[in-house]
């Protein structure tokens, strides 16, 4: 098991992104995440916003996310992983 709370904002997201795509869930960055990665850091952000393309169904992003050990804290995937963002 990984230990979230020892990687970085770019380790976590790869370590999301990649659970995700095994299940052939699609996402892109966005928002202020996407800034600080193509700035290299000029712009810092607060959290990852990975939006969804192909609108796949909330339960079964859930299911991936329950299984990385994050916990669901609103409806619609905001996740233990942006709070463990904004703690770094």
């Amino acid at each position: 098991m990984h230990d979230l709370l020892t990687m970085t904002k770019e380790e976590i997201i790869s370590f999301v992104n990649e659970a995700l795509i095994k299940e052939k869930i699609a996402t892109v960055l966005s928002g202020g995440g996407a800034v600080e990665h193509y700035t290299e850091n000029k712009y810092m952000s607060d959290n990852m916003d990975m939006i969804n393309i192909y609108n796949e169904r909330h339960s079964k992003i859930k299911k991936v996310m329950l299984k990385l050990g994050l916990q669901e804290i609103v409806r619609y995937s905001i996740f233990l992983v942006i709070l463990l963002l904004i703690l770094e």
